[in-house]
């Protein structure tokens, strides 16, 4: 499998993408930044070649110095990272070899600092990951997939970014982005998350000449909705016939709709019809289009009749492999069997190695963070439309929900075995309110 692989154009290097997962997911940069698509048509054999330690070796290293290769075109270079200020303000510049925008968002437990750009490579000496200032205790960097970059600042205490402040600039010399940082309290914080912050671009010289104009690349989030089951699989079906699969997709295309208005997003859904689509495929497809946010969309059901009155409203969930209680092992397994449903002969998955396991927790951190704050920020936000659960934040393994980097949610709409919620899931009104919701979370978490 790794040697059919060979990067030489974007679809291949999905496909190359797809051969070094874990590896992306611990956010190669030595080791894929030696490979670029570039037509060298070197294959994914040199992984094998460096040997399984020395790729561990080579991954998301603090201060690594990440080789520039020939053919990099229109890629901005970071060359220096200059952190300054006080333990109640910072400021953090990041000088280009040309100009760049970047997206700036925060993490919480521990306080982190996140600014995703594209097009964007290294060229930093040995330890300039080790350096510190003001609030900054220190930083890494590296490819979190291809085109895509990442620099993790970690901070002493949490911070509000300074958004007048906050600017992508262009002059003679090349580019610079530059973030304000002020210090808060833990409980600001926590009272009011921030939100991402887009960094545009800002003029510091006036060109004689304007070139002309090129294309902009699309840089909006994109945006997965997920509809649950479908074709051969129902998914849950209520006492009167109603149908989870029916439901779940009339409230997608409704969250489409939303977000299609205020041209903020790209939108990508894995189904829009009453068709089959396996786990896998779901997985895949959020992975090719390089999701920022994959929201999939499910109806609960209780088997038990005596209780099944009494258990009603939404629920969210996130990734886990250790479920939070045994209800929520039970629903992933029945959602994780969906392939079944199906007609799909599923493979066991019961084998792992040390090494994935090593991978994937060098990266997962970042990913479940983000995933947990939408989950707060969506949770509040469908209280104030819908019924919520009495536990409404829950966690387990979902096939679905176990992407390469992208922060994803799994959302049971309600109980489909409850009287009261399947009344309300076939109303146009109700859908209508939550995918409302839905999509002022969602606005709210890229703001």
């Amino acid at each position: 499998m790794i040697n059919a692989c060979a990067p030489a154009t974007l679809a291949r290097w999905r496909r190359f993408r797809r051969c070094l997962s874990t590896a992306i997911r611990a956010r190669s940069q030595a080791a894929l930044a030696s490979v670029h698509p570039s037509g060298s048509g070197r294959s994914c054999s040199f992984i094998k070649g460096l040997g399984i330690v020395s790729a561990i070796a080579a991954l998301f290293v603090a201060g690594a110095t990440a080789p520039v290769t020939a053919g990099t075109g229109d890629v901005a270079i970071v060359q220096d990272i200059a952190l300054s200020g006080n333990s109640g303000a910072s400021r953090i510049e990041i000088s280009l070899s040309r100009p760049a925008e970047a997206t700036a968002f925060m993490l919480a437990r521990p306080y982190r600092l996140i600014l995703d750009a594209t097009n964007v490579a290294f060229q930093l000496p040995p330890g300039a990951g080790a350096k510190s200032g003001g609030i900054v205790r220190g930083f890494r960097f590296g490819m979190l997939a291809p085109g895509r970059s990442r620099i993790v600042f970690d901070l002493a205490k949490p911070v509000r970014m300074l958004q007048d402040r906050a600017s992508a600039l262009k002059s003679s010399r090349g580019g610079r982005i530059v973030l304000n940082l002020k210090a808060i309290t833990p409980k600001a914080f926590a009272s009011r998350p921030p939100g991402r912050v887009q960094i545009g671009l800002r003029s510091t010289v006036h060109a004689k000449l304007k070139p002309a104009a090129k294309p902009q690349a699309d840089t909006r989030p994109v945006i997965v909705v997920d509809a649950g089951h479908g074709g051969a699989d129902p998914g849950a079906i209520s006492s009167s016939g109603l149908r989870e699969k029916d439901v779940v997709l009339s409230v997608a295309k409704k969250l489409v709709a939303e977000l299609r208005k205020t041209k903020a997003f790209q939108i990508v859904t894995t189904r829009a019809d009453d068709r089959f689509v396996s786990l896998d495929d779901r997985n895949k497809l959020s992975a090719e289009v390089g999701a920022d946010l994959f929201v999939s969309l499910h109806a609960d059901s209780v088997g038990n009749r005596r209780t099944a009155a009494l258990v009603r409203g939404a629920t969210v969930y996130t990734l886990s492999e250790r479920a939070s209680d045994a209800n929520a092992k039970a629903l992933a397994d029945k959602e994780n069997a969906a392939d079944l449903a199906g007609g799909l002969a599923v493979a066991s998955r019961d084998h792992r190695d040390d090494v994935r396991s090593i991978l994937f927790d060098l990266i997962r951190r970042e990913t479940a963070n983000e995933a947990a704050q939408f989950r707060e920020t969506l949770i509040r936000t469908l209280s104030k439309q819908i019924s919520i659960s009495r536990s409404p934040r829950r966690s387990a393994a979902f096939r679905v929900l176990k992407q390469l980097s992208t922060p994803a949610v799994l959302v049971e709409l309600g109980y489909m075995s409850n009287p009261q919620d399947q009344r309300l899931m076939r109303t146009r009104a109700w859908q209508t309110n939550v995918a409302g919701a839905i999509a002022a979370a969602i606005r709210r978490h890229f703001r």
